[in-house]
């Protein structure tokens, strides 16, 4: 969301994808997530769809830039100074998706 800011304020600018500050979009994706632990109780059949499409839009993206951060450098903005945050999103997306799943089988078994 920081970036996100700091995009909208003009301070540092995100790379695009199809004219969208890619920034916005993982925003996007990550709000969805949130979005679906709300639902989680009250509208469980809605909250995994909603989850995984969220999951799937940042994923991608975060998997995208890091390969391509990997590849070329200096493509992804730069956080705690030093560390290309999609390899924080990347690695962020790994541990919420794990804990998804733990939680949708720790679900079934009760």
């Amino acid at each position: 969301m920081k970036v996100s800011y700091l995009q909208i304020t003009g301070a540092e600018s995100c790379p695009n994808i199809v004219g969208l500050p890619i920034c916005y979009i993982v925003t996007i994706g990550y709000g969805l997530m949130f979005l679906a632990l709300l639902l989680s109780i009250p509208v469980k059949h809605i909250s995994t769809p909603v989850f995984l499409s969220g999951w799937a839009i940042t994923f991608l993206i975060a998997l995208s830039g890091t390969a391509l951060e990997i590849i070329n450098g200096h493509t992804c903005p730069i956080g705690f100074g030093w560390l290309p945050l999609c390899y924080v999103s990347l690695a962020l997306c790994i541990l919420i998706f794990g804990l998804f799943k733990w939680t949708q089988k720790s679900a079934q078994v009760t």
